[in-house]
Order: structure tokens, then C-alpha cells, then sequence
């Protein structure tokens, strides 16, 4: 059923696209530009649907996702149509006027007689531009969605190959501190729960830090990680990068590497269970501090499978782990909502200290520059509060 659908809307975008360009008919909001991305990850999205419609029989997650890539693709339809139709309407006012300027008698109308059909031509443009932009980032959305499921690709020539997720850059605790700026107020707050204390559950375990991409979730944990006092604290820290997919031998590995105090053949093992009493071993009474940067899956099975909260039990009182994510989702998984760390945009004068650093490089005197100084403001402003400098 997906399969068929998608396939028509394809033929429909690529149609609609080629007969927009040959008329010359121009819609707002890059239209022509959005419906063409669409087009591109819709035939993405194509490459895995066999496999989808295969899972959902037995996956319920798999069967919304499609029902939302469905709702989506009927949608688009029903926008091409009304495009369609507006092409159509101006091709045949266009073709009246051509034919009516030729021996008629004109009449003079009110100005706002003839703004009025005018505006309404305008605003029904701008509406089906506008919805053709909100489609495209739901599909966007939902494209981003479908690695979560690991579905298989099948290519043009019918072969199916192993989804590939995009690689996401590794991540180490090392940290620039006079590049960061603002955060110091979350930082202090967080130092305090790790280092005396002062949390607000004496029993917490995880800390989930959870934001949205670009906003520093990262950096943060570093600063805290490379905290002096942080450092004194702990006796055993680990910091891993784990992105997706969630590999669980890859990660207790990892672990085991930075906890060992000599170098033995335990990273050699294959066995997750002996690679966990491993571990156990390493931290036992030992105040141990572990960060896993970038988590993205939500399935407990994977994290249960990982045994952390089991392990660490055999650590010291007063041993966490902080977890960064742009998933309240994960957060829930992790039985940790209530300790969650919900990290904020940058204020506009951090942003702007931000920016300055790396513009100026610290030649202060190039500051004062007002010419700039507004760019500099209006860059900050676009940025939002993202620290993407």
C-alpha cells in the first residue's frame, strides 16, 4: 500500500516540478526548490518500504511510522492538485487578457477593485508554498525517524543491502575552556549535586543532560567532566562517545579500557559477561564517574542488556553517570526523567562573547568597530541562541 502510493507521488512530484518549469509559473517560498527536496527524500525513503511493510505485521512502531509517512504523502497530494489548479487558473487568465485586449471598450475601476482578486491570488500562493515547506520538514522528520527501526535498503537493482546510519562525529572529554562561554550557572549547579552532594535525590544514578542538536550538550559535559574539582573527586572516569547504533560490546570495551589501572588482555574479550565482571572488578569501592555522550537509542532492551546500574553497585556511594541526549525519550528509558537536565539556549550576551571570540581572536580593539557591531548583532540573532559558531 505505501509502496504504490509513494511510487505515483514520485511520478506526481517529478511531473509537477518539470511542468512548473516549462510554464514559467512562480510560486513563493522557493516551492519549486521544496518540492524537489521532497522529491529527493521521498525516494529515499522508498529504498527501505519493502522492508517496513514487512515489520510493521509484527511492530507496531513501525506500523505509525508508515501511517505518518502516508498522511504526509496524501497531503503533498492534495497540495500538488491545488497547485495544479493554480497553474492552471493563471494560464487561463493570462490567455483571457491576450484575447480581451483586442477591440474592447475599457472601463476605469476603484484601485481596490483590482487589488482585492489580486491579494487573494497572493495569499492562496503563499499558502500552498507555505504548506509545501511544512511537509517537507515533517518528511524530513519522519526520514530521520526510520534509522531507529534498521530497516534494510533494497536498491535500484533489487539487491538489499544493510541500512547505514550517517556517521556521527566521536567525541573525546577534551575541552577548550576560554573557547566556552555562559553555562556557568548550570555548571556550578551540576559540580555541586557530583561533588557534595547537594542533589536533589540523594539516590540518583543517571543524570540525563538533554537539549536539541547544536546546542552544547557536549561542551557542557566536557566543562564538567574537565571540572578540577570534578577530577579530584572521582577515582575512576570514563568518557564514551556512543552515538548510534548502541553497540553494547563496543561500549562495555570502552568502558573497560579506561577503567583498567594496567593494561591487561580483558579488551580482548568478545563475552559481554565476562567484559562487565570485568568492569565491576575495576570499579569496586572506587567513586566512579561515567559520561556516554550522544545517546540515541530508546529501546530498554539495549540499555538493560549494558547492566550499568547493576555495576555499579559494586562502585563507591556517590558514583553517576551522565548521559547527553536530544531525547527526553532516552531519558524515560533510563528510569531518570526526574534528574534530567533540560539545557537551554545561550543568552544573547553569551552568544555575542561567543562570536566575538572567534571573529576577533582576542584583538579587542576591532571590538569597537560599530559598522560590524551590527552585522555581529544580526548574526547572533539568527543563530538563536545556538552555539553553532
Amino acid at each position: 500500500m505505501a509502496e504504490a502510493l509513494i511510487s505515483l507521488l514520485v511520478e506526481q512530484l517529478g511531473s509537477a516540478v518539470y511542468h512548473h518549469t516549462n510554464q514559467g509559473v512562480k510560486l513563493v517560498l522557493n516551492a519549486e526548490k521544496d518540492v524537489k527536496k521532497f522529491s529527493r527524500t521521498l525516494k529515499l525513503i522508498q529504498n527501505v518500504l519493502q522492508d517496513a511493510e514487512k515489520k510493521q505485521v509484527s511492530d507496531d512502531n513501525v506500523r505509525d511510522w508508515l501511517d505518518q509517512l502516508k498522511d504526509v504523502s496524501y497531503k503533498m497530494n492534495d497540495v500538488l492538485d491545488a497547485w495544479n489548479t493554480e497553474i492552471g487558473k493563471r494560464q487561463a487568465e493570462k490567455h483571457e487578457s491576450q484575447t480581451s485586449d483586442e477591440g474592447e471598450v475599457r472601463f476605469s475601476f476603484p484601485s481596490y477593485c483590482i487589488c482585492l482578486p489580486h491579494f487573494r491570488e497572493v495569499t492562496r500562493r503563499y499558502e500552498i508554498g507555505s504548506t509545501i515547506k511544512d511537509l517537507n520538514e515533517d518528511l524530513t522528520q519522519i526520514f530521520t525517524d526510520k534509522n531507529k527501526y534498521s530497516f534494510q535498503s533494497t536498491t535500484p537493482t533489487g539487491v538489499t543491502v544493510e541500512q547505514q546510519p550517517n556517521p556521527r562525529p566521536i567525541t573525546s572529554s577534551f575541552v577548550d575552556i576560554s573557547t566556552i562561554f555562559g553555562r556557568q550557572d548550570e555548571k556550578d549547579g551540576l559540580v555541586s549535586e557530583l561533588v557534595r552532594g547537594e542533589s536533589r535525590r540523594s539516590d540518583q544514578l543517571v543524570i540525563p543532560i538533554v537539549g536539541m542538536g547544536g546546542l552544547g550538550k557536549t561542551t557542557f559535559a566536557q566543562l564538567i567532566f574537565e571540572d578540577a574539582e570534578v577530577q579530584a573527586h572521582f577515582d575512576k572516569k570514563a568518557w564514551v562517545c556512543v552515538s548510534d547504533p548502541f553497540d553494547v560490546i563496543k561500549i562495555a570495551k570502552e568502558i573497560l579500557e579506561l577503567v583498567e589501572e594496567e593494561k591487561t588482555q580483558d579488551c580482548s574479550i568478545v563475552s559481554l559477561q565476562k567484559l562487565l565482571k570485568s568492569i565491576q572488578a575495576h570499579i569496586k569501592d572506587k567513586k566512579f564517574l561515567l559520561v556516554l555522550d550522544d545517546v540515541w537509542t530508546e529501546d530498554p532492551i539495549k540499555w538493560d542488556n549494558l547492566k550499568l546500574p547493576i555495576l555499579m553497585q559494586t562502585s563507591a556511594e556517590g558514583s553517576r553517570i551522565l548521559v547527553t541526549t536530544r531525547k527526553q525519550e532516552v531519558a524515560q528509558m533510563m528510569r531518570a526523567t526526574s534528574d534530567m537536565i533540560m539545557l537551554d539556549k545561550l543568552s544573547h550576551s553569551d552568544s555575542l562573547e561567543l562570536f566575538n571570540s572567534v571573529a576577533f581572536r582576542g584583538r579587542e580593539q576591532d571590538k569597537s568597530n560599530k559598522g560590524f557591531g551590527d552585522t555581529a548583532e544580526k548574526i547572533v540573532r539568527k543563530c538563536g541562541g545556538l552555539p553553532w559558531l
